[in-house]
């Protein structure tokens, strides 16, 4: 079974934080970025679950019956 995930990405964009806090420059952008990131890790570790698109590539032999359970929902 081969199984891929898509790199974590933030729960919220950089343009929406600034947007909300009235940033208008660039100078805190390195900043906030780490900031948005270790918040949306901290989200997903206390729910216990990725709130991101994710992509899987598994593989099966199959079996000949009609379902397949998959392991990633």
């Amino acid at each position: 079974v081969l199984v891929m995930a898509v790199p974590p990405s933030p729960l919220v964009s950089l343009e929406t934080v600034k947007d909300l806090l009235g940033i208008q420059t660039d100078t805190e952008d390195t900043r906030l970025t780490h900031l948005i990131q270790s918040a949306s890790t901290g989200v997903e570790k206390f729910c216990g679950r990725r709130f991101a698109k994710e992509r899987y590539l598994e593989y099966y032999h199959g079996s000949l019956q009609q379902t397949l359970a998959l392991r990633h929902r």
